[in-house]
């Protein structure tokens, strides 16, 4: 099911909703308990640049770009509502939390640590290269880094310290970082042309690049399905792979889906895709053929069929908070 105008750039499901990040909108929360019919719960509008979105338990955490971040609180998401707004000094990249702090990702200008109870930056690390994803995980921040054409991960102490991370480790692997996944003990990494890459987290949290899997195509975005894993890219192909407990993957199927991914996420044996211009794709992973028209369900312009829609000042439709 296709629906809204503006672009759709990234999307996360937790339970039976679908949080959309939608540009020039905001986050949308959709009931996708039935995945043909999908309804609009809430709209919150956030008149931000937006970037990537993460959730952590009833938090959303946005970054927008070179508008900084959003906090939301989708405790009930009929009545999601934005906690914080705050303009970094920096471009935006990726964002998460530990220990009540904020870590920010910062493009050309490394990492950031914020208190969001004064809005205070606290430290300010600076790494070689292009800061692009950011992840925390016991005690551990994880910070994905491009310099020159390969890829780095450098993995910082927060246990101690929370509020100055202690960088401990740096890990050089082939590839652009685009996205992450993190299941059990092991990070999964989209890295463009060179694959998917493998990192393996021991019980002392120590991490070890494993392996590099080549993909047919350009590795863009991650999730999981079942428990296998998903790989897309930018232009709309995906690929299932087998994962297992030694941290092997097999290649079980591909196929075509909309004609853009931005995010992605899986709900049942639906992928639901964020697909920029074409705003939300809903796809039914278990359609045997190759032809996208066979995967994607039904369409619905809900842009202008809504008579909750509106033109804002800027001429932009966007849709009204309930």
């Amino acid at each position: 099911k296709r629906f809204m105008g503006e672009r759709g750039l990234d999307v996360k499901v937790k339970g039976s909703v679908a949080w959309a990040l939608c540009r020039n909108i905001g986050l949308i929360a959709l009931d996708i308990s039935n995945p043909v019919q999908p309804k609009i719960i809430r709209t919150v509008h956030i008149e931000k640049f937006l970037w990537h979105l993460k959730i952590e338990g009833n938090t959303a955490y946005i970054a927008c770009g070179k508008d900084g971040i959003a906090i939301c609180d989708i405790s009930s998401p009929a009545n999601a509502k934005i906690m914080l707004y705050y303009d970094t000094p920096h471009h935006c990249t990726d964002i998460a939390s530990a220990h009540n702090l904020i870590y920010l990702s910062n493009g050309k200008h490394g990492i950031s640590v914020l208190d969001p109870g004064t809005n205070t930056i606290l430290s300010q690390i600076h790494l070689p290269g292009v800061s692009l994803r950011i992840l925390t995980h016991q005690d551990k921040l994880f910070v994905f880094n491009q310099y020159t054409k390969r890829g780095f991960l450098h993995i910082f102490d927060i246990g101690k310290t929370p509020a100055s991370p202690t960088r401990i480790k740096s890990i050089r692997f082939q590839g652009k970082p685009r996205d992450y996944l993190l299941k059990d003990n092991r990070i999964f990494l989209a890295n463009g042309n060179a694959g998917i890459g493998v990192v393996e987290l021991d019980s002392e949290g120590e991490a070890h690049f494993k392996t590099s899997v080549p993909t047919a195509f350009r590795s863009d975005r991650l999730a999981l399905y079942e428990q296998n894993l998903m790989t897309f890219s930018r232009t709309g192909e995906f690929a299932v792979y087998s994962l297992y407990p030694d941290g092997t993957m097999e290649l079980s199927s591909t196929a075509t889906t909309c004609s853009r991914v931005f995010g992605a996420d899986v709900f049942e044996h639906y992928a639901i895709i964020a697909a920029n211009e074409e705003g939300i794709n809903i796809v039914d992973l278990n359609a045997t053929s190759l032809n996208r028209s066979n995967h994607l369900l039904a369409h619905l312009n809900a842009r202008f069929e809504d008579v909750n829609w509106r033109v804002n000042s800027a001429g932009i439709f966007v849709r009204d908070a309930e």
